[in-house]
């Protein structure tokens, strides 16, 4: 199980453009002020793991991961915190991910895939569809624990 978040930089207005989660602006209702709010994705994620090869030091995987969470924009005005279009999102992640073992307990490892949104934030529409790459550092704990307690 894993937790995963997107955080984006501040709005710079002096950019002449606007970044694609800026691209969105409320106005308040007597239309006087207009803000950019912040888009926010979070999602929590089940993986299930396929290893279809493993030799001594290489080990590769087809690693499925199937998310829910939300998406929403958020802005403050006048010291207030404001979320606009909140829904809930579903989310697939296929992968193909490989990890080579340095030593007996450390490794690291790479996984390539793309997130679809089987169901998005309408009011945000389908920018979270992308191409995900994770860089790993793994500690095989089972392993590392023999190493040094068991001297």
């Amino acid at each position: 199980m894993g937790i995963s978040w997107l955080k984006f930089g501040n709005y710079d207005t002096a950019r002449d453009n606007t970044p694609f989660y800026l691209d969105k602006s409320f106005t308040d209702s007597s239309g006087q002020h207009t803000v950019h709010p912040y888009l926010q994705f979070r999602y929590v994620n089940l993986f299930l793991d396929y290893v279809y090869y493993k030799s001594g030091r290489w080990q590769f995987s087809i690693p499925l991961q199937f998310g829910i969470g939300d998406a929403r924009y958020k802005y403050n005005f006048n010291e207030e915190n404001i979320i606009e279009s909140r829904r809930i999102v579903f989310l697939y992640e296929p992968a193909v991910a490989g990890q080579y073992k340095i030593m007996k307990w450390f490794g690291v490892g790479l996984d390539v895939g793309y997130r679809i949104m089987i169901v998005s934030n309408k009011n945000i529409g389908s920018k979270f569809n992308s191409p995900v790459y994770d860089l790993k550092m793994i500690i095989f704990w089972g392993e590392f624990h023999k190493v040094v307690f068991q001297r």
